[in-house]
């Protein structure tokens, strides 16, 4: 009897140290889906812009990548435009050489990108205009035979 114990006492403990597995964690599914705006200060659009400082905030954490080759602003700036992002906020802080009555773009191209999965935030822009309202650049008009 005396070795029925020491057979069962073996059978719990394999049972009980043999349960777990030991393994890493997966991570759960991949973030596929791109950083979106939450907000920005002022608003995307806004006309009569005076600001000097833009904050576009963001669903997640950011990080700027190639922004040196992404970054577009038309029409270009006469000093550069200092922008950086931290945690969920992008921050543009911009020259005191804007034109009057005039229609800025910001192009980010692919350079927002999330932190986790660097997954980007494609053709993202933020356009404000220093007049009364934002330039189409759409041109009209009819063509006629010259005949």
């Amino acid at each position: 009897m005396h070795l029925y114990k020491k057979f069962a006492v073996l059978i719990c403990l394999l049972s009980i140290t043999g349960c777990a597995l030991r393994v890493p964690p997966t991570g759960g599914i991949k973030d596929a889906e791109a950083p979106h705006i939450v907000s920005a200060k002022p608003a995307n659009n806004t006309v009569n812009f005076s600001s000097k400082k833009i904050e576009i905030e963001f669903d997640e954490y950011i990080t700027l990548q190639d922004l040196n080759k992404q970054l577009v602003i038309s029409p270009p700036l006469y000093k550069d435009a200092e922008i950086d992002a931290f945690k969920k906020t992008v921050s543009i802080q911009l020259p005191d050489s804007l034109k009057t009555n005039t229609t800025y773009t910001i192009n980010f191209g692919n350079a927002v990108v999330d932190v986790h999965e660097s997954t980007p935030a494609e053709n993202l822009k933020y356009v404000f205009s220093t007049g009364a309202f934002i330039d189409s650049l759409v041109c009209k008009g009819r063509v006629y035979d010259a005949q």
